[in-house]
């Protein structure tokens, strides 16, 4: 995944739909830990997102004509602690 805004501190999340096309993205953000000081601010971590709301309604109305298939899902802890998921 490529969002092209090198801000992104560890975490970055997208959400896309197969329904769309080339630009299949819906949902995308993550972690900018250094972005406030970068802008001359004080130290802020956070987190962010935006989503296309134009491409969400695409998708639910593309969903709407697609069959129900299998979840598919991709989940890439990094770190150096250990990660439990249930």
């Amino acid at each position: 995944m490529v969002r092209g805004l090198d801000y992104y501190s560890r975490t970055t999340f997208e959400f896309t739909h197969g329904e769309l096309g080339a630009q299949s993205a819906v949902l995308g953000g993550g972690r900018y830990d250094g972005l406030s000081e970068q802008l001359g601010g004080p130290k802020a971590p956070g987190i962010g997102f935006a989503i296309g709301e134009d491409r969400l309604v695409l998708a639910l109305q593309a969903q709407q004509a697609v069959a129900l298939r299998p979840l598919k899902a991709f989940v890439a802890p990094l770190g150096r602690e250990p990660t439990v998921m249930l």
